[in-house]
């Protein structure tokens, strides 16, 4: 059964449309968990101009990682620039580049087809033709996906995503050219430099791009020089596979390599410290196992209830046999595996499958001290598994099943993951619909039941008393969860002071055992920060005692030095908690904010903090030495409006005497950046 090309244009154009079908009630969807600190807590993407100086500014503005994703944050400064604070317009950019990725998969995965279809590995010309059709549908409407277009920040996911996928299709592209006796090296070389560029300007896996190509030559070119045994001489097809080696050497053996000196030589591995963790190295290795499972399932075998924007109450592994299932995981790990070597020759599309789907988590679900699991990981990662299956299921031969039907089923398959798509975005409608949804369906999970908390909470200060009782029972329960951190106790003291004016004195007891004793997460930093910006605000009055045991606790754990973007964090806090109210001490607040400078040196954020302490001390000859230190980190522009502002504010001192602190107006500070929570 074969498919003419203006009926594959036309089927190509039908799965867009259903895919925006399915994805067009989550449109109207709100903002979501790092979507708050990320974007709408984010000032400097608010452009006032398409200067250099602004946009710099804003492409630097993250903290997310080592290479601060600045094309993505830039594309979110330049949505707000042409639509304002609107997530409807965000999520539509969002699936616009999801539909373009789309388009990729499908290009990539028909050259693919036809090389295979023409080398005689493919032995039906119908399924060459319908394999890279049905599974790019799959893809763009599998609902394991969703994260990467409705929540909005992963469209760092999706975009660096796109570049990967185009650096695929150049790749793919020039090797034909190569094997037709055509020049390829430009489309090989440069199109990899370029759109590895952009991918790593968008998330730090855009390194993962080499390795796709790796996976793409092993599987699919075996590193083949020519077409035929006629088509040059032998010495220039060992010029073809030496070219090769050297590429892969430039791109992949060199980065690896450098990226080792970074990590060892320049950090001494800091960036692989659990210190920020409640697990270690061991559990999350042993623990992935089982999730890469979780995401083989929740690919072939998606449903409702398990899909969800948190999965932090996955148990951890401490053992093999603990629980079992890890030992039973690592062996079925290691025969995807052999299963991958041993169809490499004849059924090249499963070895491709399994291999693009372990490329896919080298980075995410390997050593790095990150979360434990999250859907976008399987973004680009779940198209092997997907390829797998198709390629399976449409090539091998059977009597009993015609290729018409096999069609069939595999229509009905993407069918159903477009309906679930459909669904879930449904659910992503509102922020009630979503957080109820999530709770119920994870009632274990703490980011689950407190964001179901934090919700009730937001509409019973906006005058629906009646929620409270519920409000309360959430965050109750999410802060008593085993692995819950301290934001639900910190709403819930948030809740106590603004409604009824009180608060327990156990939950701020809990709250400073729990920063004593366990690793300090992102969220616990905010939930901290949350409490010192609502008494700044004058809407929560807590006693001063009850928020000093809290950083008391903090400073005391023992494992906070080890991080130094969270000590320099909760620094900040202390000294924001200082510089307002009765128990103000600008003197001291500004001495936390220069330990916090001199404990992250690199973050331009921590100096600023200290200049404004300074101007709040009315100390004009201080201020201007710390704002050079705020100005040696100004390489690109980035920095020059805030420096701008502070210049303007120092100016504005004049000769005027200084005065005692006591006596000084309080003064708000710049926010701190918050580190992303995975």
């Amino acid at each position: 059964m074969s498919l003419s090309r203006t009926y594959a244009y036309l089927a190509i154009l039908a799965i867009l449309i259903l895919t925006v079908l399915a994805y067009l009630p989550g449109l109207q969807g709100p903002f979501a968990f790092d979507d708050i600190t990320n974007i709408l807590q984010n000032k400097a993407l608010a452009l006032h101009s398409l200067t250099w100086a602004q946009l710099a500014h804003a492409a630097l503005s993250s903290d997310a990682g080592p290479m601060k994703r600045p094309l993505s944050m830039l594309s979110f400064a330049l949505n707000i620039y042409f639509n304002g604070m609107d997530a409807t317009a965000f999520k539509i950019t969002n699936l616009v580049i999801h539909l373009l990725n789309g388009l990729l998969v499908f290009s990539l995965l028909r050259q693919i087809a036809r090389y295979w279809l023409d080398k005689g590995i493919i032995k039906c010309a119908g399924a060459a033709v319908w394999l890279p059709l049905l599974c790019t549908a799959a893809w763009l409407l599998h609902p394991l996906n969703l994260t990467a277009v409705l929540y909005v920040v992963q469209r760092e996911t999706s975009l660096c995503s796109l570049f990967i996928l185009a650096g695929c299709v150049l790749y793919v592209h020039g090797r034909l050219r190569m094997l037709a006796g055509r020049s390829g090296w430009w489309w090989l070389t440069i199109g990899t430099l370029v759109t590895g560029l952009l991918a790593v300007g968008s998330k730090e896996t855009g390194l993962l791009l080499p390795v796709y190509l790796l996976v793409i030559e092993l599987c699919v070119f075996r590193f083949s020089a020519r077409n035929s045994e006629s088509f040059a001489p032998q010495h220039q097809g060992h010029r073809y596979k030496t070219g090769l080696f050297a590429f892969f050497g430039l791109f992949l053996v060199l980065p690896v390599c450098l990226g080792l000196v970074w990590l060892f030589g320049i950090h001494h591995g800091a960036p692989l410290s659990y210190a920020g963790r409640d697990f270690t190295l061991g559990e999350r290795l042993l623990t992935e196992t089982r999730v890469i499972w979780d995401y083989i399932r929740w690919t072939l075998f998606p449903r409702l209830p398990d899909l969800s924007l948190y999965h932090d109450d996955i148990p951890l592994s401490t053992g093999l046999l603990a629980p079992m299932t890890t030992l039973f995981s690592i062996l079925g790990l290691m025969a995807l595996g052999i299963t991958a070597i041993f169809t490499w020759k004849k059924r090249p599309w499963i070895s491709f499958g399994i291999a693009w789907f372990f490329a896919g988590q080298l980075l995410e679900s390997t050593v790095w001290p990150l979360e434990i699991a999250f859907e976008h990981r399987n973004y680009l990662a779940d198209l092997g598994i997907l390829f797998a299956l198709f390629g399976f299921i449409l090539t091998e031969h059977s009597r009993l099943l015609s290729m018409r039907y096999r069609i069939g089923i595999l229509v009905a398959l993407l069918l159903t993951y477009g309906a679930v798509t459909g669904m879930r975005a449904y659910v992503w409608r509102s922020t009630l619909s979503l957080v109820e949804t999530q709770a119920a369906n994870h009632p274990q999970s703490p980011y689950a039941t407190y964001a179901l908390g934090q919700e009730l909470t937001n509409l019973v200060l906006a005058g629906d008393k009646r929620l409270l009782p519920q409000a309360k029972a959430a965050l109750a329960h999410s802060a008593s969860l085993p692995n819950s951190g301290i934001i639900a106790g910190a709403a819930l003291a948030l809740l106590e002071s603004q409604i009824m004016g009180n608060n327990d004195p156990a939950n701020f007891t809990r709250m400073a055992e729990r920063l004593r004793t366990h690793a300090i997460s992102s969220s616990d930093q905010q939930g901290l920060t949350s409490l010192v910006q609502c008494e700044d605000a004058d809407n929560c009055h807590f006693p001063s005692s009850a928020l000093q045991s809290l950083f008391d606790a903090a400073l005391a754990n023992p494992r906070l030095r080890e991080t130094p973007a969270t000590y320099a964090n909760i620094l900040t806090d202390y000294g924001n908690f200082l510089s307002q109210g009765s128990h103000r001490n600008l003197q001291k607040s500004r001495a936390l904010m220069q330990q916090a400078a001199e404990a992250v040196p690199t973050v331009p954020q921590y100096r600023v903090n200290v200049v404004v302490l300074d101007i709040a001390l009315r100390n004009p000859v201080l201020a201007n030495e710390d704002l050079r230190k705020v100005m040696a980190l100004n390489k690109l522009g980035n920095l020059s409006p805030v420096i701008s502002d502070l210049q303007k504010r120092i100016a504005a001192l004049g000769t005027a005497p200084r005065v005692s602190p006591s006596k000084i107006d309080s003064t708000p500070l710049l926010p701190r950046k918050y580190l992303p929570s995975w």
